[in-house]
């Protein structure tokens, strides 16, 4: 059955895509989920209105975009969190927070499209995504310093934060280079033992054939001997008969 994709479905196409399957298919899971229609002349016009209808919406839609850009280019957001002895935060910094500041600022957006995932605890400077097209990247800056502060201290306290996650860093690095240090020589120490019990039982097979090479050789000598004495008596006895019989 021939259609046509109205959303782009993995294994198929794209939306817009002329596809043949077997009816059953496409009358039982397709047309009934709104992915494909019959592909009729009036189904393929109403897909080219549609898109050039999404095509207008997308330019405008872009445009808009660009124009909240420059407006955040040209408008950095400042708030404060109180901030107890021992450098803890009391409250935190929301999306709702955000979204307040910025119309505070000129600008109204739903607060659903600022991508803040967990609130701000702690003092520095931050961007927070604010999803208004795919294509165009807006960003929301933000300058947080403690009660009575400035943009500028904000700037020297994230300034702070990353030089104590960059020696943090820096000493997780020199404790894995160290654990893999620990854990080569243990492996060549591993190796070493294995070589040298290995070389042990070489020798001891190595003695043991010897042992038992020798041993041997001891029987067979011993048996020559054996069977050599039996012969030497074997002779002696039959002079002794000859030397009778000339006797007699």
């Amino acid at each position: 059955m021939k259609l046509i994709l109205t959303m782009d479905v993995a294994g198929l196409g794209a939306r817009g895509d002329r596809i043949d399957v077997a009816a059953g298919y496409a009358r039982n899971y397709l047309m009934p989920r709104r992915l494909a229609v019959p592909a009729t002349p009036g189904n393929l016009r109403a897909l080219e209105e549609e898109g050039k209808l999404g095509e207008i919406h997308d330019r405008k839609g872009r445009r808009e975009a660009e124009k909240v850009r420059e407006f955040l280019a040209d408008h950095e957001l400042f708030t404060t969190l109180k901030i107890g002895r021992e450098g803890k935060a009391f409250g935190a910094v929301t999306s709702k927070d955000v979204g307040i500041l910025l119309r505070m600022a000129g600008l109204e957006v739903d607060r659903r499209r600022i991508q803040l995932d967990t609130p701000i605890k702690r003092l520095g400077v931050f961007e927070i995504p604010l999803a208004v097209h795919p294509d165009v990247d807006t960003r929301i800056k933000l300058f947080v310093d403690q009660k009575g502060g400035t943009k500028e201290g904000a700037v020297t306290r994230e300034a702070g934060h990353q030089a104590k996650l960059e020696a943090a860093e820096e000493a997780a690095r020199a404790e894995a280079e160290a654990r893999a240090t620990r854990e080569r020589e243990a492996e060549e120490a591993a190796r070493i033992a294995i070589a040298k019990a290995e070389a042990r039982r070489k020798a001891r097979e190595e003695a043991e054939t010897k042992a038992r090479e020798k041993e041997s050789t001891a029987a067979a000598g011993a048996s020559d001997t054996e069977k050599s004495q039996e012969n030497d008596t074997g002779g002696e006895g039959g002079a002794e008969s000859v030397e009778g019989d000339t006797e007699a």
